[in-house]
């Protein structure tokens, strides 16, 4: 016990600083600390995790899965749907530079030729689409061309628009009537064979269809003008919802005109469907007409291309949106 106490004693006494090569410890600690570091040891040394400077990090949770709705609960005013990638064949490239060129009048002199413009562009049975019709009907500040109009429509009626997996009017049974058929419809010419060949039940069943269009190509007398302007909307039997719709980018239902037009043309095609449907179940005598509110034209030469989109988007349900 003795021993262990003088030992104790003399570890007391001794000082904590020993030498080492003639040096202290905390002499060489202490110039080590006085010398320049160069930015790698500095950047060793903050990179160094240490226990006292380390934490808990913040709580993050995991991402969620986005889930598309159904689409009866999906909002008519957004379109999420996916772009379309669309893939022209030579010719068709041809075609629209050759449109483009006439449209944007970047043209030399041998393409300005009356030959060129004159080339017959689209073709069908009962009338034909030239080069400069096309040109001008998509020109900035021209209107569409009846002939185009018709092309359009006659595009939009085929099945195989309709039903080739890209195009909107494959959701439900649609008929877009010729353009030309109005003029029948509102002057009370039931008895044209044009208007019998596209009502004649034997042919076209038009009372298995939801929806019926009929394209209007109206004549407007302005104020303080002589000669009158065309304007362009649509008129559709909607047979799903029992009624008649008026789809217009400029007017309303209350204006007199849209009103007298459009009076004139349901009391002519329901005419019609007494003549050639009168077994059917669907009877449209006491449909009436309701004001769809569409996009607005923004000046007075796009009333053509809004009917024509409206054409193609409007199924009863969601408001036709584009720019």
């Amino acid at each position: 016990e003795k021993k262990r106490c003088a030992v104790q004693d003399v570890i007391k006494e001794t000082p904590l600083v020993s030498k080492v090569s003639g040096k202290t410890i905390a002499s060489i600690s202490a110039s080590k600390s006085n010398q320049l570091q160069t930015p790698a040891e500095l950047q060793q040394t903050a990179t160094v995790p240490s226990a006292i400077s380390s934490g808990t990090p913040a709580y993050q949770p995991a991402p969620r899965r986005l889930f598309k709705p159904t689409h009866a609960l999906q909002s008519p005013f957004v379109n999420d749907g996916k772009k379309q990638q669309f893939k022209c064949s030579k010719e068709v490239c041809e075609v629209y530079n050759a449109v483009i060129q006439f449209a944007t009048k970047r043209t030399t002199r041998s393409s300005q030729s009356p030959q060129k413009k004159d080339q017959v562009i689209l073709d069908y049975s009962n009338y034909w689409v030239n080069l400069r019709d096309l040109s001008d009907s998509v020109m900035f500040g021209k209107e569409l061309i009846s002939s185009v109009a018709e092309a359009a429509i006659c595009t939009l009626d085929d099945p195989s628009f309709q039903h080739n997996g890209k195009s909107k009017m494959k959701r439900i049974p649609k008929r877009v009537m010729p353009l030309r058929i109005v003029s029948y419809l509102i002057n009370n010419d039931l008895n044209h064979h044009e208007v019998k060949r596209v009502f004649r039940r034997a042919e076209n069943h038009l009372d298995h269809c939801h929806m019926i269009f009929f394209p209007v190509l109206q004549t407007l007398i302005p104020k303080g003008l002589s000669e009158g302007v065309g304007h362009y909307f649509l008129l559709v039997l909607n047979l799903r919802d029992q009624q008649f719709e008026v789809l217009d980018s400029m007017r309303t239902i209350l204006d007199k005109d849209l009103k007298v037009s459009c009076d004139k043309m349901m009391d002519s095609i329901k005419a019609l469907w007494e003549i050639h449907y009168p077994n059917t179940r669907k009877k449209i005598q006491n449909y009436y007409i309701e004001d769809i509110k569409v996009p607005r034209q923004t000046n007075r030469v796009d009333c053509g291309f809004h009917m024509l989109m409206n054409v193609e988007q409007w199924d009863g349900r969601n408001i036709p949106s584009f720019d």
